[in-house]
């Protein structure tokens, strides 16, 4: 078994491309591995080889298009013999689970009231469900700083929380603008508790964030990292949610 033709390959999605009924077909292949094997088969005293196609496609794509797959089997098949004159027996389709990512957890993002911050805490769980390289990992902490720089902006208001002296509270400053406005809104003597484990939850996420941007070439623990970093950008989410609401009340 080998790799089919680069050449072959290309030309295959470009025939798929401007086809409307294909569309999903293309898409599949775009985002699959194909290769070629034979056997050899004795059919009235003459010797045959019978070729197969193995198409290994990513996970999360196989599960989108999985009940078309039958039918995108004969499609390929009749293509790729009337392109190439080789005689395929059968076509072998099935998802490479070496690029499945396996979420130890089921996160569930916190309903807020910011639209966009729901959006983003959806991409940043899919992502995690499908990310397979060392850069998918550290794309997760980017995302994951990025929602905290922006749900900062939407909490802290400059005129009503007001750090420690000598505390930056600039935009790019996240864990320092959400500490002081859980500072300045769990003010009381009877939110202190509330207010240590608020502390506490947005230090291990900072923390956790900058371990998921470090560079390191072993992906398990870059799996760990951008998991626990997930959890911690949700958790905290919901904090801020607890205390937004009770504000409002």
């Amino acid at each position: 078994m080998e790799p089919i033709k680069d050449v072959e390959y290309q030309y295959l999605l470009r025939l798929l491309k401007d086809d409307f009924d294909k569309k999903w077909l293309y898409e599949l292949l775009r985002h699959s591995e194909i290769a070629i094997g034979s056997k050899m088969a004795f059919t009235g005293g003459s010797r045959k080889d019978l070729f197969t196609l193995y198409v290994s496609v990513d996970p999360e794509i196989f599960a989108k298009y999985f009940r078309l797959v039958t039918h995108g089997k004969s499609d390929l098949a009749a293509l790729y013999q009337q392109m190439t004159t080789i005689n395929i027996y059968k076509v072998e389709m099935f998802p490479d689970l070496g690029k499945y990512q396996i979420i130890h957890n089921d996160i569930v993002p916190a309903v807020t009231p910011w639209e966009e911050i729901n959006n983003l805490q959806l991409k940043l769980i899919e992502d995690l469900r499908k990310a397979a390289e060392t850069v998918d990992l550290q794309n997760i902490g980017n995302t994951s700083r990025t929602i905290m720089q922006k749900i900062s902006s939407l909490i802290f208001d400059p005129a009503k929380h007001i750090p420690p002296e000598g505390v930056k509270v600039s935009e790019g400053m996240f864990k320092n603008r959400i500490a002081t406005y859980i500072a300045s809104e769990l003010n009381t003597s009877q939110d202190r508790e509330l207010r240590d484990y608020a502390r506490a939850i947005i230090e291990s996420t900072d923390k956790v964030i900058d371990l998921s941007n470090q560079v390191t070439h072993d992906l398990k623990t870059k799996n760990l990292y951008a998991e626990c970093c997930v959890i911690g950008v949700v958790t905290t989410l919901s904090l801020l949610r607890v205390i937004n609401a009770k504000r409002s009340s």
